[in-house]
């Protein structure tokens, strides 16, 4: 009983000296009583803001890639905090072993492989841009839209690609909608014949409203990773903890669409 004292007094004294940060502080993930005492805790994970997989809310870190984090570090019972910094001066601390980064999320790149260790084999995250359409013929490819309207989510960039629809067809009408619940029903009404944005929340509408005649067509699709920093001084360790809580996470997921399909999973 004293030994789990010990650790959940030593993790509390960890979560309140580590608290500030000269980055931008977003959050404290949960501290587990069991912490380990092999691997410093909490795991500082950086951020860039990139909406809808991580978007700063009211100072709370949100979206597909946030929750997911909190899944694994949670599987891996390991405490956290988030960092938000933008990516030239992340990438460039982590470059000279002064960031206090301990994990980023990232596409794998010579250039971050040569500062990260990747949580393999895993893919952390597919970040897909798509073009929608109502019915069963699948939009064009970017390249051959001629508009005349989209719909777009308010405040959204696409990571330039509609900045280059607008140079292309400068006379392109853009209806943009509050939030992807109104750009649904817009498409829907037929206010547009295609609407433009990431899929997960697309079909996560698309199912609250009972749309299943919703076909879509790849913009891009960009897989990412979860990455430990060379510079941690456990970063085998790490990276290790990491991989065997993934490995868990994905044979349940596994069992769970096996249970679901009638199939039985072997040991």
């Amino acid at each position: 009983m004293k030994t789990l004292q010990r650790k959940f007094l030593s993790g509390l004294i960890l979560s309140i000296f580590f608290g500030l940060s000269p980055a931008t502080l977003i959050g404290v993930g949960s501290m587990t009583l069991f912490a380990s005492d092999e691997i410093r805790q909490p795991i500082v994970i950086g951020w860039q803001e990139f909406k809808p997989y991580a978007v700063l809310e009211n100072g709370v870190l949100k979206g597909r890639s946030a929750i997911e984090r909190h899944r694994l570090m949670l599987e891996a019972d390991l405490s956290y905090r988030d960092v938000l910094v933008p990516s030239g001066r992340m990438l460039q601390r982590l470059k000279t072993g002064k960031s206090e980064i301990d994990v980023w999320v990232y596409t794998k790149t010579a250039e971050i492989t040569a500062i990260g260790i990747p949580v393999e084999p895993r893919v952390f995250s597919v970040i897909r841009l798509q073009l929608f359409g109502g019915g069963d013929k699948s939009p064009p490819r970017l390249s051959e839209f001629i508009g005349p309207v989209l719909i777009t989510m308010k405040s959204y960039k696409y990571s330039g690609v509609l900045a280059a629809l607008k140079q292309r067809l400068p006379k392109l009408i853009l209806i943009e909608a509050p939030d992807i619940d109104h750009g649904m029903r817009l498409l829907r009404m037929k206010r547009a014949p295609y609407l433009l944005h990431y899929r997960p929340p697309v079909m996560e509408a698309a199912a609250r409203m009972g749309w299943n005649e919703v076909a879509a067509t790849d913009i891009y699709s960009l897989k990412t990773y979860m990455f430990v920093a060379k510079t941690h001084p456990q970063a085998d360790a790490l990276v290790k903890r990491l991989a065997d809580a993934s490995a868990r996470m994905l044979k349940r997921r596994a069992q769970i669409v096996a249970v679901k399909s009638g199939k039985k999973m072997r040991n």
